[in-house]
């Protein structure tokens, strides 16, 4: 009988695939955000390394509606628009969005810091500046437009 599961050829590492415990960015698929899909070259999905992991992941986090989707856990994303509808002073609604930010990325273990906040506001949209430290001293300046 013919085997039904494709053959890849390649074996699997599974001491590799569960880690050491010791932090690294990984390698993951890049989506882009601009244009609402992954990144491709050669028409194969791109997947990143190294900062651009943990910049992607940033980007997807602070994007994401805490408690919107069931599939992410309640830790995941945050309250913006909850926040921009309650009508807040403009320094309150930055103090909670910069509190918020901050809170859902710090438990990230290669994420030492966030800081450096900056916001600029167009109409209904606010673009987000901020920097974020990593563990091995590395810093991503983030640009994010909600």
């Amino acid at each position: 009988m013919a085997d039904i599961f494709p053959q890849s050829g390649t074996e699997i590492d599974v001491s590799a695939a569960l880690g050491t415990g010791e932090v690294s960015y990984g390698r993951t698929p890049i989506f882009d955000f601009e244009k609402g899909e992954f990144k491709t070259v050669d028409n194969k999905v791109y997947v990143g390394e190294g900062l651009e992991v943990l910049k992607s992941w940033i980007e997807k986090t602070v994007r994401t509606e805490r408690f919107r989707f069931p599939i992410y856990s309640f830790d995941y994303g945050i309250t913006l628009e909850g926040l921009m509808e309650k009508g807040l002073p403009y320094e309150l609604l930055i103090s909670e969005i910069k509190e918020q930010i901050t809170d859902a990325l710090i438990h990230d273990p290669r994420i030492t810091d966030v800081g450096d906040f900056g916001f600029l506001r167009s109409g209904s949209s606010l673009e987000i500046q901020f920097r974020v430290h990593t563990f091995d001293s590395g810093t991503i300046d983030m640009e994010v437009k909600v």
